[in-house]
């Protein structure tokens, strides 16, 4: 089963578009979190043993799936103050650091909650340096998608332009709640940032 959380209408209805072309040929069931009968669907899935892709807000969508069913979680979250998604209620844009940290923690609650025992969780989570309190982000030629028209506040305690050290500090919020920090696996990339206009 997967979980895509929802980024723009227009390449959310692309992706949909595309898979469900691909659902014809490999039996993919695609789930809306929208649709009244979300969780029966997935249940039929889970009984019927077909996969399944879930689209929609982690937040909510999580709620439809039942206890202790999904063996492994991939995912990557938003990130704090770098990517503006044009999605309302996302999260990463305006709020404050801690309050980002939380609503990653309580999202990972929800898939604590439908992992087996034995199940695995692989969080790609990037860091970011503060803003020195720049309210905006200027286009970047090589990454138009970085742009940002707000921008969060440098985090208290921090200097302008300091490493926010984002994943260890997701990692302790995650141990705090109990729930299992893990092993840290560390990708390392000569240019990290992906050129979308080749």
């Amino acid at each position: 089963m997967m979980l895509n959380q929802r980024s723009m209408e227009s390449r959310t209805s692309i992706t949909q578009q595309t898979l469900r072309e691909e659902e014809l040929r490999q039996n993919i069931l695609l789930i809306d979190d929208s649709q009244n009968d979300a969780r029966d669907h997935i249940v039929h899935a889970l009984e019927s043993r077909k996969d399944c892709i879930l689209f929609g807000d982690s937040s909510t969508s999580l709620r439809h799936i039942p206890d202790g069913v999904v063996q492994s979680v991939i995912t990557s979250p938003p990130y704090w103050s770098l990517r503006d998604y044009q999605t309302a209620g996302q999260i990463g844009t305006v709020e404050p650091l801690p309050f980002f940290i939380q609503s990653l923690v309580r999202a990972f609650n929800e898939v604590h909650r439908v992992l087996v025992t034995n199940g695995t969780l692989w969080v790609n989570i990037g860091d970011a340096y503060t803003s020195g309190n720049r309210g905006w982000r200027a286009p970047d030629r090589k990454n138009p998608a970085r742009a940002m028209q707000v921008r969060p506040r440098t985090p208290e305690g921090l200097k302008d332009k300091e490493l926010i050290g984002l994943p260890w500090r997701f990692a302790l919020a995650m141990q705090e709640e109990r729930l299992d920090g893990g092993c840290a696996r560390i990708l390392y990339g000569t240019n990290p940032i992906v050129n979308q206009n080749p």
